[in-house]
């Protein structure tokens, strides 16, 4: 398995992350209201509905993320760019060895 990553691919992943962080936090704190909550407000029976569409689909991702949180502990699909102390991958970075000393506990 190669486990080489284009830096640009990372980068954009760790953007990604961080931007919608900062969206989330942002736009708590700043409270810019949000204009179809406020409009559903004049209809009751569309709320219900509303809450029943988010339970659903809060359900489907969750299942969604225990399911694939279990397949990717049965399989292990990174488990080999995980490079011994001996051993690296050609053309890989050092940083394949300090993960496994941050992550793998040996005895």
């Amino acid at each position: 398995m190669n486990c080489n990553i284009p830096l640009f691919l990372a980068n954009l992943m760790a953007s990604y992350c961080i931007a919608c962080i900062l969206y989330l936090l942002i736009t708590r704190i700043t409270n810019i209201g949000t204009p179809f909550n406020d409009a559903l407000k004049k209809y009751p029976e569309l709320i219900k509905i509303k809450n029943k569409s988010v339970e659903k689909r809060r359900n489907i991702f969750l299942l969604l993320l225990l399911l694939l949180i279990c397949i990717m502990y049965t399989f292990s699909p990174f488990d080999e760019c995980i490079a011994t102390e001996t051993e690296s991958f050609e053309g890989s970075p050092d940083i394949c060895n300090r993960a496994q000393d941050i992550f793998v506990v040996t005895n």
